[in-house]
């Protein structure tokens, strides 16, 4: 699995887009069912704002990348325990 994270949502949308994945951000319709998705491994590359971090533990994400710099370190020590 791989978790690319954005801190601004349109570039999370349009990169979704662009990747033919799921956009999980804060107020994104269906996020749930994205998030489902994802952990069962039917989505196996998901665009996420920083909450992914905080609120998910998903134990076999092997990739994380940032296209833009985490706003606060904590933000980026949390996200990135995330890989295995």
């Amino acid at each position: 699995k791989v978790v690319v994270y954005s801190s601004i949502v349109g570039k999370v949308k349009k990169i979704a887009q662009a990747l033919d994945c799921s956009a999980y951000y804060y107020n994104a319709v269906g996020k749930a069912s994205i998030l489902s998705k994802f952990i069962d491994g039917r989505q196996r590359v998901i665009i996420v704002i920083s909450a992914l971090g905080i609120e998910v533990d998903i134990p076999d994400i092997r990739c994380i990348i940032y296209i833009d710099r985490p706003r606060i370190l904590l933000d980026y020590t949390q996200e990135s325990s995330r890989a295995e």
